[in-house]
C-alpha cells in the first residue's frame, strides 16, 4: 500500500546509526527518534522548486530537500487538516526556517527531553514542561509551526518528544520508506 504525503503531514524518522548518542536515543525513546513536517514545494534561494521537509537540526529549523530522506524508514503522520491549514502549514514552516532567531534547542536537549525520556523509560509519570520561545527540538518545531498556525488543537496536548506526535487526534498513522510506500 502507498500513502501521499501533503503539507503539515508529519514524518517519524527511523535512526539506524550505530553511534553510542543513537544507541542511547533509541534506548530513551525508541527506534523514530526524529521529526520533520512534510513542508510541500518551495522555492529554494536560487529559484528552483522542490520537495521539502521542515525540520530542526543543529543549525536550527531549517527546510530539507525530501531527497535527503529518500529510502528511509519514516512513520507518516496524516493530519485531518484542510487545504487552508495546509498552506498556512507550509508558509509558517518557511517563515520559521527563514528567521535567524529561531535555532536548535541544545537547552531544551537537556532540560526537558532527556530528563523526560529517562522519567517514562522508568515509568516516573511526570510531565517537565520547559518553553523557550526560540529554540526548538525536532519534535518542539513541529508544534510550533501548528501553534504559529493557530491550530495547536491538532496535536496531542502534551508534546515532548517524537514519538508524542503519534497520539494526534484524528490521524491516520502510516509506516514505510520514503519514495516507495511513502510518496509525495
Amino acid at each position: 500500500m502507498t500513502v501521499r504525503m501533503l503539507p503539515g503531514d508529519i514524518l517519524l524518522h527511523e535512526n539506524t546509526s550505530n553511534d553510542l548518542i543513537s544507541k542511547l536515543m533509541r534506548w530513551g525513546i525508541g527506534k523514530f527518534t526524529h521529526a520533520s513536517m512534510f513542508a510541500g514545494i518551495q522555492t529554494d534561494p536560487a529559484g528552483k522548486d522542490d520537495y521539502y521537509i521542515f525540520e530542526s537540526i543543529g543549525v536550527g529549523p531549517t527546510l530539507t530537500p525530501l531527497s535527503a530522506v529518500v529510502g528511509k524508514n519514516v512513520i507518516l503522520i496524516k493530519m485531518p487538516l484542510s487545504y487552508r491549514d495546509r498552506i498556512m502549514l507550509a508558509a509558517k514552516a518557511r517563515m520559521i526556517a527563514d528567521n535567524p532567531c529561531y535555532q536548535y534547542g541544545y537547552d531544551d536537549m537537556l532540560l526537558s527531553a532527556i530528563p523526560d525520556a529517562i522519567c517514562r523509560k522508568l515509568g516516573i509519570p511526570i510531565r517537565w514542561i520547559y518553553r523557550t520561545k526560540h529554540t526548538q527540538i525536532c519534535s518542539k518545531a513541529v508544534e510550533l509551526v501548528y501553534f504559529q498556525s493557530g491550530i495547536r488543537e491538532k496535536l496531542p496536548e502534551y508534546v515532548s518528544l517524537p514519538k508524542d506526535l503519534v497520539y494526534s487526534p484524528g490521524a491516520a498513522i502510516y509506516g514505510g520508506k520514503v519514495g516507495e510506500q511513502v510518496l509525495w
